[in-house]
């Protein structure tokens, strides 16, 4: 559970209520609703004051719990400064298109004062999240967890199933993101991303002079000695690569993105990148004599520059009496820290086997479609991203759903439109070459067959070998600095479905583009139209 909006930073003592799955699941094929007021209030998580644009006043937003097969009713009324769409990541939306949250692909954004109805199925456990897919909106704060519940989950003998938690791991900026964003974009940063001044924990962040007077705030969440605990984390930052730690405990991988893990992964350090999801069991020790650290650091090394506070601590609780866990503990476990920032292939998609069963990749493609990830010099002089020689830009006025019910089949180019078909399996080659990108695809999982070391250069692919041995599926997976990465997935959901970079920065520059897959179904699902939807769009 997440604690409200913290507005002063000399807080020292929380205790955080865990959810139970067995109680969520204890009902089945419940429809749950919920009533979102998108609002800006003013909010200081790690120290300093400015607008954080929230969900009912609540930073992150609430967390939607529900039960695998599950009906989500959720209505949003915008009272911001501009239109908003809220996405619901990881979420299928099999047969609910019109709820992926997209603006100029599925939907018109909600101007102020409107409200959006989204109406969506659980049908796959799992760690989720929902943002803003409104231009860079959710860098300010419009974002929350989704927990979708198991109650046949192979894993809940191995941990206290009513101490599982949630852990929001985010970077965090002090200026107004769209203000940044016009910096990015005017080259007054000279092609590079805005830094982010610090790193929070749901919503707990620390000055730099906080510990040393003794006033920081920490994220808590309670272990019992003896007992295994599962803990769920999801980077939901802008741009930064995240690295969890809790000192003197290894984590035990099981479940990426919603897919179940084979559990024989462990981990001292989990690095994971915008976008994704991971869940972990630890063990508790038999005999704590302390509580003990949980770290998330900034990987400095893809940022642009040095952040003012790039680690944010929380703390793992044995009881309460053991008070903060002593700051020795927390230095020398740094190289830990270190150890890992040293190895520059430290993403661990590729590494990790799905529980027997889970994925099914196919072993055959029947498509490829080659997508070059690069960054080109604007008129003002800006180095910005493009996909395949195109920035994407999303249709004005209208959306891409609506132009095909009414059986438009030309788009502009910078719609960076590709058109598949239900029952194609598509092979992505992605060759990036400059950074590293998460990528993320809407509507689908894919399995990773493959991916590049840094500095690995491109592939054609007659010069790559794939995993065709039970590769992991999720929806969210990194291409590293000058290298390449090969992604499956089966076309077995019609719609409109955007593919892109998960640094927000880059998607607001134009790092995406749209698969309008099976249109003829499209038109069977959801209907036609005499003439496209007009969106008008609205702004203080």
């Amino acid at each position: 559970m997440i604690i409200k909006l913290i507005l002063m930073v000399a807080i020292v003592q929380y205790t955080i209520a865990d959810f139970n799955c067995d109680t969520i699941c204890s009902k089945r094929n419940q429809t749950r609703t919920y009533i979102f007021e998108a609002k800006y209030i003013k909010g200081a998580p790690d120290g300093y004051m400015k607008s954080i644009f929230t969900i009912n006043g609540e930073f992150p937003g609430p967390t939607i719990y529900a039960c695998v097969n599950d009906t989500i009713i959720v209505t949003i009324t915008n009272h911001g400064l501009e239109p908003t769409a809220m996405h619901w990541h990881g979420i299928l939306q099999q047969g609910t298109l019109y709820s992926d949250g997209v603006p100029g692909s599925t939907q018109c954004a909600s101007n102020i004062g409107e409200s959006f109805t989204y109406y969506f199925h659980t049908t796959k456990p799992g760690t989720y999240w929902y943002h803003s897919h409104f231009g860079i909106q959710y860098i300010d704060g419009l974002k929350g967890a989704i927990v979708v519940c198991d109650p046949d989950d192979p894993y809940k003998v191995s941990y206290n199933r009513s101490q599982d938690d949630v852990l929001q791991c985010t970077d965090w900026y002090h200026s107004n993101a769209t203000y940044l964003y016009n910096l990015y974009l005017s080259n007054a940063l000279h092609g590079a991303e805005p830094i982010p001044e610090s790193c929070l924990i749901n919503n707990f962040g620390q000055p730099p002079d906080c510990h040393a007077k003794k006033t920081c705030g920490y994220y808590r969440t309670e272990i019992k000695a003896g007992i295994s605990k599962r803990i769920r984390v999801i980077n939901t930052s802008a741009f930064a690569v995240l690295m969890c730690t809790i000192d003197g405990h290894r984590m035990r991988l099981i479940e990426a993105d919603g897919t179940y893990l084979n559990g024989k992964t462990y981990v001292n350090v989990l690095t994971f990148n915008a976008g994704q999801r991971y869940s972990f069991i630890i063990d508790g020790k038999t005999n704590p004599k302390q509580n003990y650290w949980i770290r998330c650091n900034m990987d400095t090394p893809y940022l642009n520059g040095p952040s003012a506070q790039p680690t944010v601590r929380g703390i793992l609780v044995y009881d309460t009496k053991f008070g903060l866990p002593p700051d020795a503990q927390f230095n020398d476990s740094e190289h830990v820290i270190q150890g890992a920032l040293a190895r520059a292939n430290r993403f661990i998609d590729q590494n990790l086997v799905p529980m027997k069963g889970r994925c099914n990749c196919p072993k055959k493609s029947t498509r490829k479609i080659f997508l070059e990830l690069a960054f080109v010099f604007s008129n003002n002089g800006a180095l910005l991203p493009i996909m395949n020689h195109h920035a994407f830009k999303a249709v004005a006025n209208t959306t891409i759903l609506s132009l095909i019910q009414t059986n438009i089949s030309s788009f502009p180019a910078s719609a960076n439109v590709f058109t598949i078909e239900k029952g194609e399996v598509i092979d992505l080659y992605i060759n990036s070459e400059i950074g590293q990108h998460p990528m993320h695809l809407h509507g689908h999982v894919f399995c990773v067959m493959g991916i590049g070391k840094v500095g690995s250069g491109f592939s054609d692919a007659s010069n790559v070998d794939l995993n065709t041995d039970n590769p992991i599926c999720r929806d969210t997976a990194s291409i590293l600095f000058e290298g390449w990465m090969v992604l499956r997935f089966v076309a077995d959901n019609p719609g409109v479905w955007m593919f892109h970079c998960h640094i927000d920065w880059h998607l607001g520059a134009g790092l995406a583009l749209q698969f309008i897959e099976s249109p003829n179904a499209i038109r069977k699902i959801y209907g036609t139209a005499q003439k496209p939807v007009e969106c008008k769009m609205d702004r203080k």
